[in-house]
């Protein structure tokens, strides 16, 4: 029998509690090599940033980026 995974967190960038799939969330990493989750605004705001800099944009999130994803996908 399988289950779902979710995480939950506050996002990296402007602390808002986010939940979010685990392996599918925008992230950073942090100044100790931890992937650190960014919530849907910032990354938008962080792509508008680029834009305006003329460097390359990040990708939108995933479809799935802040929903369960099934347990298995965590091994």
């Amino acid at each position: 029998m399988s289950g779902y995974a979710i995480c939950t967190g506050t996002c990296f960038r402007c602390g808002r509690i986010l939940v979010y799939n685990p392996i599918r969330v925008p992230s950073v990493q942090d100044r100790n090599g931890r992937r650190q989750p960014l919530c849907a605004g910032c990354v938008h705001t962080i792509q508008e940033e680029q834009r305006k800099q003329g460097l390359p944009v990040w990708p939108d999130p995933l479809p799935d980026a802040y929903e369960a994803c099934l347990e298995e996908e965590l091994v």
